[in-house]
């Protein structure tokens, strides 16, 4: 293969899956929090709606 058509050797393929997983790691936290949170108003959201139709009986 000519060296022009060779895009990733194993430097360049090292060095971008370097920064690739500096960001992600640093961003690991923020998006583990907003996962959660998405998570829990969508918990949320359907006990509220089954509070609303009458499934969810209150003793």
């Amino acid at each position: 293969m000519p060296e022009s058509l060779v895009f990733f050797d194993a430097t360049t393929a090292g060095a971008v899956f370097k920064s690739a997983w500096g960001v992600i790691s640093s961003n690991f936290a923020g998006v583990a929090i907003l996962l959660g949170a998405m998570i829990g108003l969508g918990i949320a959201g359907r006990a509220i709606n089954a509070a609303v139709r009458g499934k969810v009986r209150v003793k």
